[in-house]
């Protein structure tokens, strides 16, 4: 992310993240559960990878004393997002089947694969699209009033 921005990771995570639920979108009743692991990775790496770009573009042009009160509101923002897509996923599923998981669970997920895909693709297309230049990194120097410079800390250097 420090020599291309945050545009790449957030593609790449996008990709991974609507790669999963689609390879998902293959699988049967008789498919082995050991192949879920394929996707599931392919999906949580992708998922893994949106924190760094987000919260570095999200703080990386404000001062330094309003840093801790965005990535606190990120932070809030991607625990709500996760919520709500679990109840909304859940929610999908249990209707799909009529309340029997078992009978019909591979059908009746294929409309939150879709949905997750689709979520994915969304950041994706977005990230790709974002107009101007790469997406800012956070500065790692910054120099402080008395002419020390902080590298990866907000705590001035000691004077020798």
């Amino acid at each position: 992310m420090a020599r291309s921005g945050a545009r790449r990771p957030l593609v790449v995570a996008g990709v991974a993240m609507a790669a999963g639920p689609l390879i998902l979108l293959l699988f049967t009743e008789t498919t082995p559960l050991v192949w879920l692991a394929v996707p599931y990775l392919i999906f949580g790496a992708g998922y893994g990878m949106l924190n760094a770009p987000i919260n570095n573009t999200a703080i990386s042009d404000l001062p330094d004393d309003q840093a801790g009160v965005a990535s606190a509101m990120i932070s809030t923002a991607k625990q709500v997002g996760s919520v709500l897509g679990i109840a909304i996923v859940g929610t999908i599923l249990v209707s799909g089947t009529g309340g029997n998981l078992a009978a019909g669970l591979v059908t009746a997920s294929t409309l939150a694969w879709w949905l997750l895909a689709a979520c994915g693709g969304a950041i994706a297309v977005i990230a790709a699209r974002a107009a101007g230049t790469p997406l800012p990194v956070a500065r790692a120097t910054q120099t402080i009033p008395n002419g020390s410079d902080i590298q990866g800390s907000r705590r001035p250097i000691p004077q020798a």
